[in-house]
């Protein structure tokens, strides 16, 4: 597909699963749904700038798989798994109910990553090998658990903090 035929915003109703995969030069996949949006699966191995998922009702997974230059991932919804390689530059979640788990793993250069719900944050994990600069939770109730787990591989002079 060229970027001529591509849409900016795909917009769902009542549909069980939506696949993307390319190769090449995603810039935008926006996903509105209303209701029983069950599946978002990206898959990509380059240049995939954003993606943006908005709904109000029933969505269940969130799957985004790349090897390189994710730039910016925002999703608004229950459940959110984020796997990358490399570059990973930017995690937001905004939620005002109902966000159940957060998983986000990646072997290098996770810049940020914010979370912000008004209620019932179940879990968040975040497991990263290297380079994980922030991590931001702000919540009003019922946040039960968060757990970071981070591996540093440093070589040279000077002090370097957690």
């Amino acid at each position: 597909m060229d970027n001529s035929e591509q849409s900016d915003a795909t917009f769902v109703r009542g549909i069980r699963s939506r696949h993307l995969h390319t190769e090449s030069d995603l810039r935008d996949i926006t996903v509105h749904t209303e209701s029983d949006l069950r599946d978002i699966t990206v898959h990509t191995e380059s240049d995939l700038r954003d993606i943006t998922v908005h709904t109000e009702s029933d969505l269940r997974d969130i799957t985004v798989h790349t090897e390189s230059d994710l730039r910016d991932i925002t999703v608004h919804t229950r459940d959110i798994t984020v796997h990358t390689e490399s570059d990973l530059r930017d995690i937001t979640v905004h939620t005002e109910s109902d966000l159940r788990d957060i998983t986000v793993h990646t072997e290098s250069d996770l810049r940020d990553i914010t979370v912000h719900t008004e209620s019932d944050l179940r879990d968040i994990t975040v497991h990263t090998e290297s380079d994980l600069r922030d991590i931001t939770v702000h919540t009003e109730s019922d946040l039960r658990d968060i757990t970071v787990q981070t591996e540093i591989k440093y070589q040279g002079q000077g002090n370097y903090a957690i």
